[in-house]
């Protein structure tokens, strides 16, 4: 019985909607950055958002690395 009050009394985890990550830059950085992702943008290579391009241009890099990652770890196997 105080099994079943215990379960009733927790709520149900619900699955998050997104991640923030948060990057300290300097505005150098920050500057570079944002041309890089304007253009980027420009060429077609990553989606255009008005609200500004920098999250689109950062998972593309990260979408690029990961596949970078996989081929030498294959390059490594021997295959």
């Amino acid at each position: 019985m105080e099994e079943e009050q215990a379960e009733q009394a927790q709520p149900e985890a619900q699955p998050t909607k997104g991640l923030r990550l948060e990057m300290r830059i300097d505005p150098q950085q920050n500057l570079h950055l944002e041309k890089l992702s304007n253009y980027a943008a420009l060429e077609g290579i990553i989606p255009s958002d008005h609200r500004g391009n920098k999250a689109a241009w950062i998972n593309y890099c990260l979408m690029l690395g990961e596949e970078l990652l996989k081929q030498h770890a294959y390059q490594k196997r021997g295959f």
